[in-house]
């Protein structure tokens, strides 16, 4: 996707190319504007996208196992995602060797993610630069898969907090 102009909520390069989605910073509508917004498998084409904040932006669905596949998404470094009718799990999917080169954190809080923490996140090759995953306040259950264990994680760190059913 290129722009001729800026969109409110869009950055982008020299040539046109989308590099991060700011959708929170759209603020919020009136009642009658209210808009929900699915994440479509579609969206990890934007391969010039850097940081991708939904922030509260009403997402509702899953996160898409097809994302980061065939080369999508192979910039991004931030995705982020608070406050949304989100549901379903973690994409055990992500963790396939290639996918999400760049992403560093992933942080998806107050929205209703439920499931375990995927095994297959803590292989060698799953998921190689992430170092802050951030869960706070959804619905996980189970507890940090013994996979992890070799995984770091710094700045933020792994949080997951407000889950109830989860075992620290």
């Amino acid at each position: 996707m290129t722009a001729s102009k800026p969109w409110l909520g869009l950055t982008c390069d020299g040539s046109g190319r989308v590099t991060e989605m700011h959708l929170y910073e759209l603020g919020p509508s009136p009642d009658y504007l209210t808009v929900q917004l699915t994440l479509p498998g579609e969206l990890d084409r934007l391969t010039a996208v850097t940081y991708l904040d939904l922030g509260s932006a009403a997402v509702s669905g899953t996160l898409p196992a097809t994302w980061g596949a065939n080369g999508g998404f192979a910039n991004v470094g931030y995705i982020g995602i608070v406050s949304s009718p989100l549901g379903g799990s973690l994409p055990s999917e992500w963790a396939a060797s290639g996918r999400f080169p760049k992403l560093y954190q992933l942080a998806v809080q107050d929205c209703h993610l439920s499931g375990s923490l995927p095994s297959s996140w803590g292989s060698a090759n799953a998921l190689p630069k992430l170092r802050s995953l951030v869960l706070d306040g959804n619905q996980l259950t189970g507890s940090v898969p013994d996979s992890w264990q070799g995984r770091e994680f710094t700045g933020r760190g792994l949080e997951i907090t407000g889950n109830p059913a989860f075992m620290n």
